[in-house]
């Protein structure tokens, strides 16, 4: 028996330390009732793309879903291109992250999608995280600097921590690709916390 973790994902990051200053009222956690959003087609399903889905033995998603960390993605355009570790995706209308993250290091790249024509023609940007077990990270879109910013509101980031915690954005969540992670941590032995 294996459980399917599937959703149509189209992705692409960009971070800095920097953290988003424009926030309103109706991306505020609690004002927005993120489970009732209505579904729309995805570009992948359109384009002939079978959905992004991950084979795991109900043993490897518990420990997963108890030990990974979270990279919730706030905002991020459709049609971005998301690149996480060796793996590269297209950000979906729905899609808000990564869940059941290993820890250690991780890459995280993306590039912007021309606000013009819908296609991706930016250079790729990217950072490192290194999570511990369980951690979340959240991220936030800003569209004028065309990149993932931490948010700048302390309380405002608890919340979706919480709400992360309490699984309320696991449906809009992608699940880390353990399949691509020997080869990840082959290639990323020499990288540590203290190097990032």
């Amino acid at each position: 028996m294996y459980v399917y973790v599937c959703m149509y994902v189209y992705v692409t990051i960009k971070d800095f330390n920097s953290c988003s200053s424009s926030i309103t009222e109706t991306e505020r956690i609690g004002e927005t009732d993120m489970a009732s959003a209505s579904p729309s087609p995805s570009p992948g399903k359109e384009q002939g793309m079978p959905p992004y889905s991950v084979k795991l033995n109900p043993t490897d998603a518990l420990e997963l879903v108890k030990q990974g960390a979270s990279l919730l993605i706030l905002d991020m355009p459709p049609g971005t291109l998301l690149g996480f570790d060796l793996q590269t995706l297209s950000v979906g209308p729905l899609f808000k992250g990564i869940k059941m993250i290993p820890p250690g290091p991780h890459f995280i790249y993306y590039s912007a999608t021309n606000k013009h024509e819908n296609t991706s023609q930016s250079f790729f940007t990217g950072f490192f995280i290194h999570p511990g077990p369980a951690d979340i990270i959240v991220r936030r879109w800003d569209p004028q600097l065309e990149m993932l910013v931490k948010l700048c509101d302390e309380d405002e980031e608890e919340r979706y921590k919480m709400s992360v915690k309490k699984l309320e954005f696991d449906q809009f969540l992608g699940a880390y690709d353990v399949h691509h992670y020997k080869a990840w941590k082959r290639i990323s032995s020499h990288i540590d916390a203290e190097v990032i």
